[in-house]
């Protein structure tokens, strides 16, 4: 009898990998959220003329630093949390490879019994069921490769974004 591995259904796996997506995505929006504020704040500061009193010109500055140092805070700690995101999406992504690979194996594997075997109808079932394995490979593969551009894009985003909120710092 076959050993049966801890198997996933197809729905699992599309709704795995479409929960990591809309995660690193929402919080892809929030970091473009924080980097709006760091830039506001700077732009702001920078725009000031701050010809009042010498007191009130040093706590506008002092307010509006505090404010930019908050939002870079926020900021960190959202990166942080996207880093975490992206950790469990490459675990889950492994283990799809991981899947798909040991698919593989017994696609080959049922191609070889099926050249030894000599009825017809015997390999006729031999080849729905290599078919069947060689279709389950291409579904996991696509989800794979949707995953990963997800990834690819948070990442690619994440780094525009560290570059804005590093760009203008003064304190």
């Amino acid at each position: 009898m076959a050993r049966k591995r801890n198997g996933m259904t197809r729905g699992e796996v599309e709704a795995k990998v479409e929960h990591h997506r809309e995660e690193v995505s929402e919080k892809t929006e929030q970091l473009d959220k924080d980097v709006n504020d760091v830039e506001t704040e700077r732009t702001t500061l920078d725009g000031l003329e701050l010809e009042g009193t010498s007191e009130a010109a040093e706590t506008v500055e002092r307010a509006l630093q505090e404010a930019e140092k908050a939002s870079q805070q926020e900021f960190s700690g959202h990166s942080q949390e996207l880093e975490h995101l992206h950790e469990g999406a490459g675990a889950d992504q492994k283990d799809l490879q991981e899947r798909s690979d040991s698919t593989d194996q017994d696609a080959r594997r049922i191609e070889g019994a099926g050249e030894k075997i000599q009825g017809d109808a015997a390999r006729n079932e031999l080849e729905e069921a290599r078919d069947s394995a060689r279709r389950d490979i291409e579904f996991l593969q696509e989800h794979i490769d949707r995953l990963r551009q997800a990834l690819d894009e948070s990442d690619r985003r994440h780094q525009e974004q560290q570059s804005r909120v590093n760009a203008g710092g003064r304190s």
